[in-house]
């Protein structure tokens, strides 16, 4: 695996990202997560939900062998591919995507959010639980002196999650998004918190069919 080449892809990729307020009307949000076997098989569920009421709408889940190891940084790389198929069986193409990994918080602007938003050519925004790099400051994610997120306190007494734009959507729509999408007593937006118990579940029915 060449990692020189990697990084010089994302930075390729990173020049063509957009990010501005120009996503206005959310009726549908999808939400996916990424849980690996011990094969290394990857386990992708994405979740359609309606934006209002938070119900599930859809959920679709997919298998495949993972691509690469895993690599902090290159997370894009990895699940990129199974999340891009997965999201092409939703019967309803939803408003934003809620990707667990990061946005424009990454060393090289390109986390798996951000990938996913040029390669969908959709809305997307990075929740994390952990930093990826940077600092924090009064909420906000600093990185080379620049805002690219902010913290998130979504759970009383929980460690706050970490929000970052992805592509075609501004910051301060991200922070909304996943405030509303959030609900006690869970600390991920139910987008991503559904799609994670889902995909748990078929990885249990599926280790108990081998």
């Amino acid at each position: 695996m060449n990692i020189k080449a990697l990084k010089q892809e994302q930075l390729e990729l990173a020049k063509h990202i957009v990010i501005n307020n120009k996503l206005t009307k959310v009726k549908l949000v999808a939400g996916c997560d990424v849980i690996g076997t011990a094969d290394d098989t990857l386990i992708c569920c994405i979740t359609l939900v309606d934006y209002k009421t938070l119900k599930l709408v859809d959920s679709v889940v997919t298998t495949a062998k993972a691509p690469i190891k895993y690599i902090p940084g290159f997370l894009g790389f990895r699940e990129g591919p199974i999340i891009v198929n997965t999201f092409i069986s939703l019967k309803q193409k939803p408003d934003v995507l809620l990707v667990k990994g990061h946005g424009i918080a990454h060393p090289r602007k390109m986390g798996i959010a951000s990938q996913l938003g040029l390669q969908l050519d959709t809305p997307t925004i990075g929740v994390a639980t952990k930093l990826l790099t940077g600092k924090t400051k009064d909420g906000k994610i600093v990185i080379e002196g620049k805002v690219r997120g902010a913290e998130v306190h979504t759970k009383e007494y929980a460690k706050p999650i970490y929000v970052s734009p992805g592509h075609l959507v501004s910051l301060a729509k991200s922070i909304e998004i996943v405030k509303n999408t959030t609900k006690q007593p869970h600390k991920l937006p139910e987008p991503i918190f559904i799609a994670h118990k889902l995909a748990k579940k078929f990885k249990k029915k599926m280790e108990a069919n081998e």
